[in-house]
């Protein structure tokens, strides 16, 4: 499990496959006692709203695609 989890850092950006509209934005590693590693992520360019998901769903290619940085 600790190698998924050092392949997801903060700033990574995903889109939900059913949703690719939306760019998500990993905000912050998170230890929970007695859970695999789960991560906070908000919708880019908004801070308001966070979703707490586990790594392997956000690795999930089902569920999530990790798009590229914007362009600098």
């Amino acid at each position: 499990m600790a190698d998924q989890t050092n392949s997801i850092q903060p700033g990574d950006r995903f889109v939900k496959t059913e949703d690719p509209s939306v760019v998500w934005v990993v905000e912050r590693l998170l230890n929970l006692p007695d859970l695999p590693p789960h991560l906070h992520i908000s919708p880019e360019g908004q801070s308001k709203r966070i979703l707490t998901f586990s790594v392997s769903a956000l690795l999930d290619g089902k569920l999530f695609q990790k798009v590229d940085p914007p362009p600098a």
